[in-house]
């Protein structure tokens, strides 16, 4: 994903920094990972042979790999190239694609807005929910500049209230509020420290520990109040892990306890910073016909979207299209 700052980006770094391929779109359900990957296949099979393709903002490769997937199984020789603001190894963290995604040239810490690459180097350029992140007017100028004659381009971007963007909104408020108006996460460190000097006392009757167990169920009671149930998954989640790592002082050490707290904070403040982000970047009707003027003024022609829609999930994001025309061709 691109973002404007190196603190931004690299709240993204942590983010790719895992096994996983995907962005967490296709968390929904193994549905969105198969309509994603059946529909870049169908592009793909569209993609002349010996072409070189660009993934814009390609995060661990989910797309960039389809490619590479694609030509091996049709028999035809892409060069495939993925590029991304955050710090990205994909080969290194997505072990069980490391074949695959070990066959793209990924460009870690390169802006969609500024691209290193010469006019008219690639027959396709594609983004899986990217583009949208950037500044519109600046990339759709990039896709131009970089497209050869008849080159095709084709992205996946979220839509404003489509059911991903709905979820992310909500597991943003949720996170936002544990951050910024909760003492959750002090409150289980001070428990942790206070049950370590009692359970280490001389003497301990079990009324001191008791004592600040209810301490943190009243914190808890608090912050559960705050959200209904249908929207309270994340903070639920949280105060599990919480639980857990309470109920386990007697098997780990204090430092690490209270270490596994503050890690989990920093993880929570980091994805509210991320999900807002998506929240932000999701194209509503304007931003929409905004981006397509903007590509037709960069020299593509035939510049559509259309609803990107999985069954029993909805309306996922828009498909945007367009394509450069051959040399000589009117736009």
């Amino acid at each position: 994903m691109n973002t404007p700052s190196q603190d931004k980006a690299s709240i993204w770094d942590s983010y790719w920094h895992d096994s996983r391929l995907h962005s967490n779109v296709a968390e929904i359900g193994p549905a969105v990972e198969t309509a994603l990957e059946t529909h870049w296949r169908q592009f793909f099979d569209e993609v002349p042979n010996r072409s070189a393709i660009l993934d814009l903002g390609c995060g661990n490769g989910a797309v960039a790999s389809v490619a590479v997937q694609a030509g091996r199984d049709s028999g035809k020789s892409f060069e495939v190239h993925g590029v991304d603001a955050a710090a990205i190894d994909p080969p290194k963290f997505v072990t069980k694609m490391a074949d695959v995604l070990s066959a793209v040239q990924f460009k870690p810490r390169t802006a969609m807005e500024a691209l290193p690459y010469a006019a008219g180097q690639f027959n396709a350029v594609v983004s899986q929910f990217a583009v949208e992140y950037g500044d519109l007017n600046k990339i759709a100028q990039e896709i131009g500049r970089v497209l050869a004659p008849g080159g095709l381009f084709c992205s996946i971007s979220f839509a404003a209230n489509s059911p991903p963007v709905v979820q992310s909104a909500s597991k943003m408020r949720q996170s936002q509020y544990l951050i910024n108006n909760t003492k959750i996460f002090d409150v289980s460190i001070a428990v942790i420290q206070a049950l370590h000097n009692i359970e280490n006392a001389a003497e301990n009757d079990g009324r001191d520990t008791k004592k600040y167990l209810e301490k943190f169920s009243e914190e808890v009671e608090k912050v559960m109040q705050k959200f209904q149930h249908a929207e309270s998954d994340t903070i639920a989640a949280v105060i599990g892990s919480l639980q857990q790592i309470i109920i386990m002082r007697k098997q780990k050490d204090i430092r690490e306890q209270i270490g596994t707290v503050m890690v989990m904070k920093k993880r929570i403040a980091a994805h509210a910073t991320r999900l807002e982000a998506s929240v932000r970047a999701a194209l509503g009707d304007s931003a929409l016909l905004g981006f397509k003027r903007k590509l037709g003024d960069a020299g593509l022609m035939e510049v559509s979207s259309t609803p990107f829609t999985v069954p029993e999930h909805g309306t996922l994001g828009w498909r945007i299209s367009g394509r450069k025309p051959e040399s000589g061709k009117p736009g």
